[in-house]
């Protein structure tokens, strides 16, 4: 049974107010009685260069949503940046920190400080000193999607390793972004203690099959390697005959199971 989700407040509050609905228990809302995370639009501005959005509407937003573990809007470091945007993204993400803060009025929820500097293991280690000394009950570690999109491990590695030396070892981190069963194992021994990713669908859009091994394009494959229940009931030859709609549902499915299942073997150890 799914015991816990994150989805996107900063999304979620535009579609209600495009509807005409007001702000509400997001448990009711999605139907869901887990845990909720929600993040706070930062992934918006990493994709679309800005939102527009406070840090301060932000925090009120998840309040009222009653996110039971809350994002601050944190600035991503872009792929790619150069030293200097990558510190401007540092120096952003700790005023939003200290503004977020003292707007809270709910401490019965988890809240997040996410730490930013993209590869650069000073910036890093920096943004990981000065946000772990605040009064967060949890942390995260932004910027591994586009490493992991383009196999830098080594410098997935080096990111998580620089914050997790600066940042309290009583409190959980989270790394964002993070979802192939492939690299699982890796960050839970690195010390990483929650994970989320969309890869599962990301992957299915570009007809890519997940294995605990390594990813494979469905079109190379004569068989499935795997007995989730889309594997037992469909052949590779009768998804490749769907829809390409139906084709991305069900590789999906697929996708999703092989990381729950990656996550549950990691639990017995």
């Amino acid at each position: 049974k799914l015991k816990a989700l994150i989805t996107n407040a900063y999304i979620l509050s535009k579609q209600l107010a495009h509807a005409g609905l007001p702000l509400r228990d997001i448990h009711e809302i999605l139907e869901f009685d887990g845990i909720i995370m929600t993040d706070s639009g930062a992934y918006q501005i990493l994709i679309y260069g800005d939102v527009p959005i406070d840090p301060i509407e932000i925090v009120k937003i998840q309040e009222k949503l009653n996110s039971d573990i809350a994002v601050i809007l944190d600035i991503p470091t872009p792929g790619g940046a150069t030293y200097e945007q990558a510190k401007e993204t540092v120096n952003r993400t700790l005023e939003n920190a200290v503004r977020s803060l003292q707007e809270v009025s709910r401490n019965d929820i988890i809240w997040v400080g996410p730490v930013q500097g993209g590869t650069y293991p000073d910036l890093v280690r920096y943004c990981a000193r000065r946000i772990g000394k605040m009064n967060f009950q949890m942390h995260a570690i932004g910027g591994p999607t586009q490493l992991m999109e383009n196999y830098r491990f080594d410098n997935l590695v080096e990111l998580v390793v620089n914050a997790k030396i600066e940042l309290p070892i009583n409190k959980p981190v989270h790394l964002f972004g993070a979802g192939h069963p492939l690299i699982l194992p890796l960050l839970v021994a690195l010390g990483c203690d929650t994970f989320d990713s969309a890869s599962y669908a990301i992957y299915a859009r570009d007809e890519r099959y997940m294995t605990p091994f390594g990813t494979r394009k469905l079109n190379e494959l004569y068989t499935f390697p795997c007995e989730c229940e889309v594997c037992r009931k469909y052949s590779v030859d009768e998804i490749k005959e769907m829809s390409r709609e139906e084709r991305i549902q069900k590789l999906a499915e697929h996708n999703l199971s092989v990381i729950l299942r990656e996550i549950e073997n990691i639990k017995k150890g």
